[in-house]
């Protein structure tokens, strides 16, 4: 489930956030009304749908990480970094528990084998 619902995060993020290499109003890409309808109407409710199935720890699982949890914190951190803050609470404990991790670091500060993840969707 998570990774499905990560997926159609991404999938409406590359339609509805300029990215790095593609501004609103491009083909296939929302303008900034949509943009911001989005961020302010859609994205909270699947926030929040998404945090309902979280424990109060903001956990999925409760020994291992799934690759679901893998990609869901991706999507998360992309949303963060483009400045929009909509991360109910038990979701916001799984991004900054997440976040803190020694492989998750490794990524993001470009010491792992893939390089360095940089901000692929920016704020308009």
């Amino acid at each position: 489930m998570l990774l499905c619902s990560s997926e159609d995060l991404y999938s409406a993020m590359q339609r509805y956030y300029p990215t790095v290499y593609a501004a609103l109003g491009q083909p296939f890409k929302a303008n900034l009304e949509q943009h911001q309808k989005y961020v302010k109407e859609t994205l909270p409710s699947c926030m929040e749908k998404l945090d309902r199935l979280a424990n109060d720890e903001g956990r999925f699982t409760e020994a291992v990480i799934t690759p679901g949890e893998v990609f869901l914190f991706a999507m998360l951190h992309q949303i963060s970094v483009a400045n929009t803050e909509v991360l109910p609470p038990k979701l916001k404990k799984f991004y900054d528990r997440f976040l803190v991790l020694p492989a998750t670091q490794k990524v993001l500060t470009g010491n792992s084998s893939i390089g360095t993840l940089k901000q692929y969707f920016i704020n308009p």
